[in-house]
């Protein structure tokens, strides 16, 4: 590799000719060292840019670094006395009993510092969404300037002495501007969060007293600030770039940690959730369906115990996890005979006080959380989940784990068809599996908003397509809505319906724009999704008091906004969920902001609306539905949605449905109206 060549060929030449007795001499010399020096960072950078390492490892990496260049001083200070290594000087080459160590303790140092700054570069651009190559590149110029200035700072050149100083100072504003962009730290769990604090004390400490190991006066400074100056510049640089890295992440991190063991809660909740989904077509045997079962209930509900209960002619528990068998019938046992399990309609809380007051157990529980398992108005059973800590559930959590009881409803009650059912039965008990998902996934009631008229319409074709909509209540008042098309049909396009529900919901709650949460439910998609599936999606947050709209679009049909007499058409830049997974998604994410008026209207629909067909195969199209919506600007938004129907059928004629009809209206009242 040139960067090899041009390295080995600078230090023959620095250890066999050329020194540091002229001004000509010195800078070709430090012009020649910095170009060898940055042609290494870029064919490095080259060679380890399809590096796919957890930033724990690059961590990891630089700590190794940093005991890899402590551990060359040290033996540095072990050979000292065998090379006379003391009369070496920056204005003479080595002498031949020098040339050995000077050598090889500089191409050390330099390969230390290489790999240091690659290193940080990785972590720079780590979950990066936006380009930031500017801010990177703009730091390694100046590191350059810098190294390259370094002889300016040589007694000779007293009255120089400003510009050394000068660039050093912008290099480090820079190095600490950069040290800012850690946002991959939002990604790790809590353990890996605890790990980096200690790793980044661990690496402050060791490089400071580097630092002070090879300061001016020390015979190591000698033969590394005597080979180039601006050799040991950049090495002093990349000691100092290291120093403020990790105190900026010492501080990032300590600032993360008090909302790490939410964000490791939830994320296990999306990943068993999202395990659970693609179990159900996998998993038809009963007891393995039911240890899977428990086993996900814990990750999932924080619990220490689960196991569930089956209703039939002789009630039974299976998948007991986390407590022993006797433990779980007795605890069944005193369940059953305080109450009738089988009329328990949502989830139920015992304290099992009462229990040990006549009971012993080898572990001590303080409440137990009972919480029915249905599908098609059918109760399969109970699962059973023991807790030793007495804080009750909060309401996201219930609802997350009632919401993870109707997938185990849904994977028992799949379970059972496969078994009893012929091949053609058991498809068409799939898609009614996937219609009843369908009809838990939306929202049973529309919102109500004061100042707003809410309407929504869903109408199934008789294949189950993947349409879906949904309303979120957000922290300072906000309104989160969504419309999303799944391509494909049947019941993938069900449970990926599924899937993308969970993902909004648990990101729209600490995510603040609509671009941040399709960009994470993006990213979370990526392990789920089959390479042909994508999904349309339009999410928006709107703003109740003010009017004020957000919406960004993930290639879905346009958002029609009827304002003034006309109808603007809402389509800011975006790809599909799942047809890119690189950054270049987020990059391509446009969010548009407006203001919906008294008065005005938006209506979002997904495409079984503009491309229903009539008997000669002509499509609906956007312009019919925008001049609906424009000569109905009197009526209500049910009326509107009425009426768009009706026109949509008259349209098709005998044509039948072939997909999915979806429709969200949202009108600004008039303060005359209200």
């Amino acid at each position: 590799m040139l960067g090899v060549a041009g390295f080995i060929a600078l230090g023959l030449v620095r250890v066999f000719v050329m020194s540091g007795s002229s001004l000509p001499a010195i800078l070709m010399l430090e012009v020649a060292s910095v170009l060898v020096l940055f042609l290494l960072v870029s064919e490095s950078i080259k060679i380890t840019s399809s590096f796919k390492m957890q930033p724990t490892w690059f961590v990891t990496a630089l700590l190794v670094m940093t005991f890899a260049a402590i551990f060359f001083k040290l033996l540095f200070n072990s050979v000292e006395g065998i090379f006379p290594v003391k009369d070496f000087r920056y204005d003479q080459v080595p002498g031949i009993a020098n040339i050995l160590p000077v050598f090889i303790f500089n191409t050390a140092t330099t390969v230390i510092s290489i790999a240091t700054l690659v290193f940080f570069r990785h972590l720079f651009f780590l979950k990066q969404s936006k380009n930031l190559n500017i801010y990177f590149n703009a730091m390694l110029i100046f590191i350059a300037l810098t190294s390259l200035a370094s002889f300016t700072g040589l007694k000779q050149y007293g009255d120089l002495e400003f510009i050394p100083i000068t660039f050093t100072v912008v290099t480090i504003i820079l190095i600490f501007m950069n040290s800012l962009k850690v946002s991959w730290i939002a990604f790790l769990t809590k353990k890996q969060k605890r790990q980096l604090l200690l790793f980044s004390v661990l690496i402050i400490a060791l490089m400071i007293t580097y630092l002070t190991m090879i300061n001016e006066g020390t015979t190591y400074h000698g033969i590394l600030a005597n080979y180039t100056q601006a050799f040991y510049r950049f090495h002093n640089l990349m000691t100092i770039y290291g120093i403020i890295y990790f105190s900026v992440l010492f501080f990032t991190t300590l600032f993360h940690l008090p909302t790490a063991e939410a964000f490791d809660r939830r994320t296990k909740e999306i990943s068993s959730l999202q395990y659970f989904s693609k179990l159900i077509n996998q998993v038809f045997d009963a007891k393995e369906l039911s240890d899977t079962i428990s086993d996900l209930a814990i990750d999932v509900s924080g619990a220490n115990a689960s196991w569930l209960l089956y209703f039939g002619e002789r009630n039974r528990t299976e998948g007991i996890k986390g407590t022993g068998f006797v433990t779980a019938e007795k605890i069944t046992a005193f369940l059953q005979k305080k109450s009738d399990l089988t009329t328990v309609k949502k989830m139920v809380m015992s304290d099992l006080k009462e229990f040990y007051r006549n009971e012993m157990t080898d572990e001590q529980y303080s409440v137990v959380y009972v919480v029915p398992m249905v599908s098609y108005s059918r109760t399969h059973g109970m699962l059973v989940l023991l807790k030793k800590d007495p804080v009750e559930y909060d309401d996201e959590e219930k609802n997350i784990i009632a919401t993870f009881a109707d997938y185990a409803a849904v994977a028992i009650e799949n379970s059972y068809l496969l078994k009893e059912s012929i091949e053609k039965e058991r498809l068409e008990k799939e898609l009614d599996v996937a219609r009843e998902m369908q009809k838990k996934i939306l929202p049973e009631r529309l919102p109500e908003l004061p100042g707003y008229e809410v309407a929504a319409v869903f109408i199934p074709a008789f294949e189950v397509g993947g349409d879906y909509y949904d309303f979120f209540t957000l922290p300072n008042g906000m309104t989160g809505f969504v419309i999303a098309d799944v391509s494909g049909k049947g019941i993938s396009a069900a449970f990926v319906m599924a899937e993308l529900k969970g993902i909004l919901e648990s990101f729209s709650t600490v995510k603040y724009t609509p671009k941040e949460i399709l960009v994470e439910a993006n990213s979370v998609l990526q392990k789920v999704l089959d390479r042909r599936v994508f999904i349309t999606a339009v999410f928006g947050i709107m703003d109740p008091a003010t009017g004020e709209v957000t919406i960004a679009r993930a290639g879905h049909c346009p958002v029609l906004h009827e304002s003034g007499g006309q109808i603007i058409e809402r389509v800011p830049q975006g790809f599909g969920l799942g047809m890119n997974f690189t950054g270049l998604f987020g990059e391509k994410l446009v969010e548009e902001k407006f203001v919906l008026a008294e008065g005005e209207r938006l209506v979002l629909f997904t495409d079984g609306v503009n491309e229903m067909k009539n008997e000669i195969l002509k499509d609906y199209g956007t312009e019919r539905l925008k001049s609906l919506v424009l000569s109905n600007d009197g009526r209500d938004s049910s009326e509107l949605a009425g009426l768009i129907v009706q026109d949509l059928t008259e349209f098709a004629g005998s044509k039948p449905q072939h997909d999915d009809i979806t429709l969200m209206i949202l009108k600004r009242i008039t303060k005359e109206t209200i």
